[in-house]
């Protein structure tokens, strides 16, 4: 009976160590190939029309790495290192414009943000795999989740302009910089 206890106890956190270690997965399919991911710089630009707030993230694969600087002003911006793997930068609306809400994100396609109020909209989803490569998307869903602790989950189904799909999820804490 105490072997069998101890068997049922090991597979218990066998199975459940398997599901929260896929549940961290950060990662995006594009094509047939997946793109590990690791970063995310998140920059909020506030209100937008009186009706939305426009929140900017630009999510990085593994091998990519954000490079702190600051211009004459003293403004912080960050750069991608030149060896980098993927970006995927998305600019979001959110109803309101008291904060960044999370929720489910349309395109906004031809309309313009003034026709979409109260919805969740995003205005542009850009990926590359170099500086030169910017494949935008047309149609699709991006769910954000924000936990209490500040951590983001980002859903992406995502029809490209080029008939592929990009498929994924990330999850991490932003970098923010405040852009108001």
């Amino acid at each position: 009976m105490k072997i069998l206890y101890t068997c049922l106890l090991l597979s218990s956190l066998l199975f459940t160590s398997c599901f929260e270690y896929e549940e961290e997965l950060s990662l995006v399919q594009y094509g047939s190939r997946d793109y590990a991911l690791s970063g995310v710089l998140q920059e909020d630009w506030g209100a937008h029309s009186g009706k939305h707030y426009n929140m900017d993230f630009t999510i990085i694969g593994e091998t990519s790495v954000f490079e702190e600087n600051q211009n004459a002003l003293g403004e912080t911006y960050f750069t991608l290192s030149e060896d980098f793997d993927c970006y995927l930068f998305t600019e979001f609306f959110s109803p309101g414009k008291e904060g960044f809400q999370e929720g489910t994100f349309t395109a906004l396609g031809n309309r313009k943000l003034s026709e979409a109020e109260g919805e969740f909209v995003f205005r542009r989803v850009q990926f590359g795999r170099s500086l030169e490569e910017a494949i935008f998307g047309e149609n699709g869903t991006i769910t954000i989740v924000i936990t209490s602790k500040g951590v983001y989950r980002m859903k992406y189904d995502i029809l490209m302009e080029n008939g592929r799909k990009l498929e994924g999820t990330f999850i991490g804490t932003p970098q923010y910089l405040d852009r108001k």
